[in-house]
C-alpha cells in the first residue's frame, strides 16, 4: 500500500497544481489580449511555473514506472530494499513541496485576483489543499524515517 498511496496523492497533488497553472495561464491569456503589443510581464512567471510543474510530473511517472515494473516481474524481495522506499517517499516529500510552490506561483502570477472568491483565477482553495499535502503525513515524520533508513542502506 505504502507506493501505490505515495503515487496516488503525489498524482492528485499534481492535478491540483495543474488547475492553478491551468487559472494562471488563462490569467496570462487575458491579460495579454488587453495589450497584444506588449506579452505580460506574468507571461515569464508562467514560464518558470510550467517548467516546475513538468519537473514534479516527471518524478511522478519515474515512480509510478518503476513500482509498475516492480510488480510486474512478481519479486517477493523487491519491496525490501531501503532504496525504493526511500524513492517513494522523495516522492511525497517533493511533490507535496511542489504544490505548495506552483500554487504560490500562480497566485503571484494571478495577483488579487487570486485572492478573491467571486474571480475565475481564484486559488484559495487550492491553496489550502496544498499546505495539507504536507500535514496529512507529516513530511517531518516521513524525513526521519527516510533518515534512519538511509543509516543502513548500502546503495547510492
Amino acid at each position: 500500500m505504502h507506493p501505490f498511496s505515495h503515487i496516488v496523492w503525489a498524482s492528485l497533488w499534481s492535478g491540483l497544481a495543474s488547475d492553478a497553472a491551468n487559472r494562471a495561464r488563462a490569467f496570462v491569456r487575458a491579460e495579454a489580449r488587453k495589450r497584444p503589443d506588449l506579452p505580460p510581464t506574468s507571461a515569464l512567471r508562467l514560464a518558470e511555473l510550467d517548467s516546475r510543474l513538468q519537473e514534479m510530473r516527471s518524478s511522478i511517472e519515474t515512480v509510478e514506472q518503476a513500482y509498475s515494473r516492480m510488480l510486474a516481474e512478481s519479486d517477493p524481495e523487491a519491496f525490501k530494499n531501503f532504496g525504493f522506499t526511500i524513492r517513494t517517499n522523495n516522492l511525497k516529500l517533493s511533490s507535496s513541496t511542489m504544490v505548495v510552490d506552483i500554487v504560490g506561483r500562480a497566485m503571484l502570477i494571478c495577483g488579487i485576483a487570486a485572492y478573491r472568491n467571486d474571480s475565475p483565477y481564484t486559488l484559495g482553495r487550492q491553496l489550502r489543499d496544498a499546505y495539507g499535502a504536507a500535514l496529512m503525513v507529516n513530511n517531518d515524520r516521513i524525513m526521519n524515517h527516510n533518515a534512519a533508513m538511509l543509516l543502513a542502506h548500502k546503495e547510492a
